[in-house]
């Protein structure tokens, strides 16, 4: 599956970044995936002896399952605080989305050598979006709450049960 840069340093390897799969659709919502590229070294600001350098992780991240509330705090969150949700571009909101928090996990990757851990995460796109379904049903947390319930924002949701 084709990915686009959204967001990051053009030295992505260096600082980090995000690519974005095309609007997927799983029957009811549209829905996009999200690689977030992570160099560990540079997060952190220390050398990570004995660990993983780069992170990518895989994330399901949907506008139109987070209700205007949510959308609102992202926006907040962002320093979008004067306009209206409904003039931002469905990649804005994925992208604030994202960085606020809300959004399902899907998978994970590290080690050692960037182009490989960012190769293996966009090669896993197009068996996430096949598989999606089971991806969402798969408890996200400790307390049991579900991919469905992370997309909307309610990862507490699993208390309720």
């Amino acid at each position: 599956m084709r990915t686009q840069f959204l967001t990051g340093d053009v030295n992505w390897m260096e600082y980090g970044g995000k690519w974005v799969s095309p609007k997927l659709n799983n029957g009811d919502f549209d829905y996009w995936l999200v690689i977030n590229f992570i160099n560990m070294d540079d997060a952190c600001g220390r050398d990570n002896e004995g660990q993983p350098k780069y992170i990518a992780d895989v994330r399901a991240v949907s506008p139109g399952e987070v209700g205007e509330e949510n959308l609102r705090k992202a926006m907040d969150c962002c320093g979008i605080d004067n306009e209206n949700p409904t003039d931002l571009t469905d990649l804005m909101k994925v992208e604030m989305l994202d960085t606020y928090g809300i959004y399902s996990p899907c998978q994970s990757f590290s080690g050692n050598n960037g182009y490989k851990v960012l190769r293996e995460a966009k090669r896993a796109l197009d068996m996430i979006a096949t598989m999606f379904g089971f991806c969402m049903d798969a408890p996200k947390n400790r307390i049991g709450s579900t991919g469905w319930d992370c997309i909307k924002g309610d990862i507490l949701a699993g208390l309720n049960k």
